[in-house]
């Protein structure tokens, strides 16, 4: 996936030059953000229904066309290229970025997890070619907010897709407790992961809000069913098989010319 200011009446009358060019901009700049948001909402529920099956299934599907990703495209303008993001894999400047945006409870979010991904990475992500990067969508229960929150703790110490891969591991297994112990022991599973500082660090407001967040974000962008992906001007919906996302990643190197 606003927050508002408001002046009294003898606050405007006083205002400088400064002041109102400088209101004038926020309302211009509060105006587009509001703008890109519907427009990434109406064609990720657009693209959502033409490829692939629907959230929370497993099905594969043909997928769609590839079109080409440009500069302009409010889909493009999801991608962040953070170099300090550490729920990000691969180079910041992979010429294709796939965004997932998942629930670490979702069965079928831990399918491409176990499924898909590790082929992802080998052929895409090793070579230079692919960036995925992590978006919080924790739509299904308090345990979906529970687990985002406890990688985000376990990113504190660039150890978040450590964390992911064991707490996938799992769901894909079928484990439903997703207790506090539950997640402190997993971090206690992962090397050299300070689990007092983790476990500290489960409890911290930052941590928390960055997670809610993140969570509004996706809610408002129309992520509500996992999996959810976006690559270049697709989305892909549902746990597809590795052959969907092999098809949109080569079409897209293709058109950068690093295929």
């Amino acid at each position: 996936m606003s927050e508002r200011t408001t002046s009294t009446p003898s606050a405007t009358k006083t205002r400088t030059g400064t002041e109102q060019s400088r209101s004038r901009t926020v309302r211009l700049i509060t105006v587009s953000l509001g703008i890109l948001v519907v427009a990434v909402v109406g064609i990720l529920a657009q693209r959502s229904q033409q490829t692939g099956p629907q959230p929370h299934t497993s099905a594969a599907t043909p997928a769609a066309t590839p079109t080409t990703t440009t500069s302009q495209s409010p889909l493009a303008q999801l991608v962040r290229r953070d170099p300090d993001d550490p729920a990000a894999v691969g180079p910041v400047e992979a010429p294709v970025v796939l965004i997932e945006y998942a629930d670490f409870t979702c069965k079928y979010c831990a399918a491409f997890a176990e499924q898909t991904l590790p082929a992802l990475l080998a052929q895409y992500v090793e070579q230079g070619k692919l960036r995925i990067e992590w978006r919080d969508a924790p739509v299904l229960s308090q345990h979906s907010v529970n687990t985002a929150i406890a990688a985000r703790a376990a990113a504190r110490q660039n150890l978040f897709w450590q964390y992911y891969e064991a707490l996938y591991a799992r769901t894909f297994a079928g484990n439903s407790d997703w207790s506090r112990k539950e997640l402190i022991d997993i971090a206690a599973s992962i090397d050299k992961l300070d689990v007092p500082a983790f476990t500290k660090a489960l409890d911290d407001p930052a941590i928390v809000q960055f997670v809610q967040k993140e969570a509004r974000t996706s809610a408002a962008l129309g992520v509500t069913g996992t999996p959810m992906f976006v690559l270049g001007e697709e989305v892909v919906n549902g746990a597809q098989p590795i052959e969907v996302f092999r098809q949109l990643i080569d079409a897209q190197l293709a058109t950068t010319g690093k295929g």
